[in-house]
């Protein structure tokens, strides 16, 4: 394995989809059990608040010049990613004002709406950034699909762990997301071998990592566990799922978004 790249995007990207995937989540189960208190609690937009400072936090890391992040807002009229930063900024001062409400005792329901937007479109941007002919592997629909996916197991898995009583509701919830992350895994490379050399070197790659199979081996272990021996939520199995996630992140970071290195080099 060569030498992980882009480790604070690693840490922005699981940490800020982490965070959507909880309000995305809390968002859904709120309308089909508008009575179940823990839904309301503030601790739910202030543990997503949180996942996103600190993801924010390290995103900066990324920057030559972390003091002089405000001026990345600088380029929105043709930058995707002054575009994400807005997005994220904007996603996160809606869930902090949520955050505020609750604790004040206050339920919104068009504030909840409105950060459910506001995540669901900072990831599609977020996505979008990566979309471009400058990554062969990833200008399609691949980024959104793996930061959806990531987006989903662990909102899912956080909402259950703040909302114990909904943990028998939630498990076929994470089940089938668990199989989504394990077909995307193992079919995406599939999908890249039929494609130009950049992307055939790319799912070369990915089959010659101990990483990925690693990762698919966790997503084996845990998609078992809770299709078939129907596991509880334990900060064991939460471990677990953010392990693979961000080994999930590298390969992204790795393989996917430096895919153009391969560009003229033998696929041996």
């Amino acid at each position: 394995m060569k030498p992980i790249k882009e480790i604070p995007l690693v840490l922005f990207t699981i940490l800020s989809q982490a965070a959507v995937g909880l309000t995305l989540m809390e968002g859904f189960f709120i309308f089909f059990y508008p009575g179940e208190a823990r839904l309301w609690s503030p601790a739910v937009p202030g543990l997503a608040f949180l996942c996103l400072l600190v993801g924010l936090a390290c995103s900066l890391f990324h920057l030559g010049h972390p003091s002089g992040g405000i001026r990345s807002l600088a380029n929105l009229s043709v930058s995707w990613l002054s575009r994400e930063i807005l997005a994220f900024g904007g996603y996160g001062a809606v869930l902090g004002l949520d955050m505020v409400l609750r604790y004040q005792g206050m339920k919104i329901p068009m504030v909840l709406l409105s950060s459910f937007i506001a995540g669901l479109a900072a990831v599609a941007v977020s996505a979008r950034v990566y979309k471009n002919p400058g990554y062969p592997a990833l200008d399609t629909f691949w980024p959104f699909v793996f930061f959806a996916g990531t987006a989903w197991v662990l909102g899912l898995f956080l909402l259950g762990m703040i909302c114990p009583s909904l943990a028998s509701v939630l498990r076929p919830f994470i089940a089938v997301a668990l199989v989504f992350e394990l077909m995307t895994h193992f079919l995406a490379p599939i999908f890249w071998l039929s494609g130009g050399r950049a992307q055939r070197c790319t799912a070369i790659a990915h089959y010659r990592s101990f990483f990925f199979w690693i990762r698919g081996g966790i997503l084996v272990l845990m998609t078992g566990l809770f299709v078939f021996a129907r596991s509880d939520l334990s900060v064991l199995i939460l471990v677990l799922l953010t392990v693979q996630e961000l080994i999930g992140r590298v390969l992204f970071f790795n393989y996917m978004v430096h895919a153009a290195d391969h560009i003229g080099k033998s696929l041996e």
